[in-house]
């Protein structure tokens, strides 16, 4: 299992789908300087106290978090069938892009409602890190699966 590459691209999209879902995952900041934060569980804003007000519920944005964390780990211990693991694979690879497209949308969304700026930091980047690794494991098993039939071939 772990002497494969895409075994390690799929770990590493795990960690990353992770990484990027743990605490305060974008910031947002308005004129007046109020920050606001997009939460795996919301979008919070922050008064001056530090407490920390649920202004909506983000259910795609949510769903989409876990699919793509419970699809990772999943095609992770798949190794012996390949094929499956292809199709959790490219079901990862659309959920990302549905992610970072859903991200696109609420920041502009968030934008026009409350007249907020993102922040960029390092979290911005990770679902594009995570989307890259799962193109690299997908190819690696798509690899895999045609040296396999090719070996079948010669038999």
């Amino acid at each position: 299992m772990i002497q494969r590459i895409q075994t390690l691209y799929l770990l590493l999209t795990t960690l990353l789908s992770g990484l990027f879902l743990s605490g305060n995952i974008l910031s947002f900041i308005d004129k007046s300087g109020a920050r606001f934060f997009l939460k795996l569980s919301g979008f919070y804003s922050t008064s001056a106290d530090k407490t920390d007000t649920l202004i909506r519920h983000l259910i795609p944005f949510t769903a989409t978090g876990i699919l793509i964390l419970f699809c990772s780990v999943v095609a992770i211990f798949l190794f012996r069938k390949r094929n499956l693991q292809l199709k959790f694979s490219l079901t990862l690879i659309a959920l990302l892009v549905a992610l970072i497209l859903i991200l696109t949308a609420y920041s502009v969304y968030f934008n026009k409602q409350f007249n907020v700026l993102p922040e960029t930091g390092f979290k911005t980047i990770l679902p594009l890190l995570s989307l890259f690794t799962a193109i690299m494991a997908y190819k690696g098993i798509r690899k895999d699966i045609n040296l396999v039939d090719s070996i079948d071939r010669l038999r």
